[in-house]
């Protein structure tokens, strides 16, 4: 199946959402067709496996499984929001500038 054919289909079945993020897609160009079981890790090439993803998502994704890749994203969520708090505090117990826009770990 040609990848204009599957992107049809996914657009016919699923609508013009990304799988990945959930985000509308704007443009047909914009949309990859994405295995959500990757072919390296036993995935099968079929419409059933496969969902419309943005270019970006389908890249950061990579080969992960679905499982696989919602922790890592909430993991470097969580790892984010943990490098601005600890400036919040660095900021109130005066150690770092507001405006020092370097991460805790980088201030010597």
């Amino acid at each position: 199946m040609k990848t204009s054919e599957a992107k049809f289909l996914l657009v016919f079945k699923y609508g013009k959402r990304c799988g990945i993020c959930g985000k509308k897609i704007k443009s047909f160009r914009d949309a990859t067709v994405d295995h959500i079981i990757p072919l390296n890790r036993g995935g099968k090439n079929t419409i059933m496996n496969y969902q419309l993803a943005h270019e970006f998502c389908n890249i950061e994704k990579g080969n992960l499984m679905p499982e696989e890749y919602a922790y890592l994203k909430r993991y470097k969520r969580f790892r984010t929001l943990k490098c601005f708090l600890s400036k919040i505090l660095l900021i109130r117990r005066r150690k770092v500038k507001p405006n020092d826009h370097r991460l805790p770990s980088e201030n010597p």
